[in-house]
């Protein structure tokens, strides 16, 4: 620094990103900070230091995830979590099977009571 003008160095401790599955199409994200602040005198000494640690979460659809990302800092990158083959597989079939079930018992009894009149 100049003569007679302070210092300020930040040193960054930890800075990421955490993505989670929130519901079908949304991801929810956590984001982490945690830095020291330090006002030097214009000699080099330590007048005042400061911690800080802040945390922000939100939640936005998966499509958003790349566009939210910066690929030159790391810390903006995360790995978007993977649909569960219970999500993607499992209830579409039994959504699907349970409405195939529904048909055929509506028309079976249907027609078995326009049979018995």
């Amino acid at each position: 620094a100049p003569a007679g003008i302070p210092g300020f160095r930040i040193d960054i401790r930890h800075a990421g990103v955490t993505l989670t599955r929130a519901r079908r199409r949304s991801v929810r994200r956590s984001v982490a900070l945690a830095l020291d602040a330090t006002l030097l005198a214009p000699d080099g000494r330590v007048i005042d230091t400061a911690t800080c640690y802040d945390t922000y979460a939100d939640q936005f659809s998966r499509s958003l995830t790349a566009s939210l990302a910066t690929p030159e800092f790391a810390e903006t990158r995360a790995e978007v979590p993977e649909a569960r083959w219970q999500r993607r597989i499992l209830e579409p079939t039994l959504a699907a099977g349970a409405t195939l079930l529904g048909a055929y018992l509506f028309f079976t009894l249907r027609s078995e009571r326009a049979e018995d009149n």
